[in-house]
């Protein structure tokens, strides 16, 4: 699907597909992370790939919102990482990678803190 481009210099995606994303001047395979300054593949594919030492990094991030992708579907996490979300008082939202795309690039746009996690279906 194609998104309308921003001006700003910031990362904006204006492309998805179910495997990888188009910004402006690059292209990234998912799964990814990305922010208003930084892309970067990721080391697990899935939400129930996603383990403790990694939402640990992306805490230390300090993003305002974290925004998790979980590919064409809107999934929820497993209970271990249910719990950590509770635990570090973290600002996740899930949803789909298209919900996912939209919503980071509208808070991205507002200069705020925010990651966004795009990854594969299971």
């Amino acid at each position: 699907m194609q998104l309308e481009p921003d001006n700003s210099e910031n990362n904006q995606i204006i492309e998805i597909h179910s495997t990888y994303i188009r910004l402006k001047n690059n292209q990234q395979n998912l799964p990814c992370l990305i922010t208003p300054n930084t892309l970067k593949e990721l080391s697990f594919r899935t939400i129930d790939e996603i383990s403790e030492s990694e939402i640990l990094l992306i805490k230390e991030l300090q993003p305002e919102v974290i925004i998790i992708g979980t590919g064409k579907n809107q999934l929820w996490p497993q209970s271990p990482l249910r719990r950590l979300v509770l635990e570090h008082k973290l600002p996740i939202e899930f949803m789909s990678n298209m919900s996912a795309v939209s919503t980071f690039n509208l808070i991205s746009t507002e200069n705020r803190n925010v990651v966004c996690l795009l990854l594969l279906d299971d």
